[in-house]
């Protein structure tokens, strides 16, 4: 058998010169800068708010489970009623079966509807509590906002004045 024949070398592309300037020798730009001003935005709504978030999660998976829950509810129920109308051979064993099946669905999804209305009563009132925060942080940056846009309306008619005009 023979040697396999050797590959031959991938040569790379050339960089265009308009690329050289991403190379890691060269300092980043501003924009790669953490501290520069186009990078202070406010940051995500999952670093921001990771309580509320999660719980907000937690509510969405409650309303699954009573989702799903009521599914498997309506399937006994069909269940049942096919076991009613079924062959008199071990119907009313399998009748008491399928009700007995219903009765736990229905307290499974009774307990489950009752703790999605807990989790969403409480997301409803720490949201109300969240959103009254905000507002008042939205106040007092308004506030700051007009302290210094009065300020530099005085020194602005301070300098013009000084001009003589």
């Amino acid at each position: 058998m023979a040697a396999p024949l050797p590959r031959p070398a991938r040569r790379r592309p050339a960089r265009p010169s308009s690329l050289l300037h991403l190379t890691p020798s060269t300092p980043p730009l501003p924009r790669d800068n953490p501290n520069h001003a186009q990078n202070t935005r406010a940051p995500s709504r999952r670093t921001l708010l990771p309580e509320a978030i999660a719980a907000l999660e937690e509510r969405e998976g409650a309303l699954e489970t009573v989702s799903l829950l009521a599914s498997e509810l309506a399937e006994r129920r069909a269940a049942a009623a096919r076991a009613e109308a079924g062959a008199p051979k071990d119907r009313e064993r399998r009748v008491v079966a399928a009700a007995a099946a219903v009765g736990a669905a229905e307290a499974q999804l009774g307990a489950a509807r009752a703790a999605y209305e807990t989790l969403r009563e409480r997301n409803e009132a720490e949201l109300a509590r969240l959103n009254l925060g905000r507002t008042a942080d939205f106040q007092r940056m308004l506030n700051q906002l007009a302290g210094a846009q009065a300020g530099l309306g005085a020194a602005a008619a301070e300098a013009w004045g000084a001009m003589g005009v």
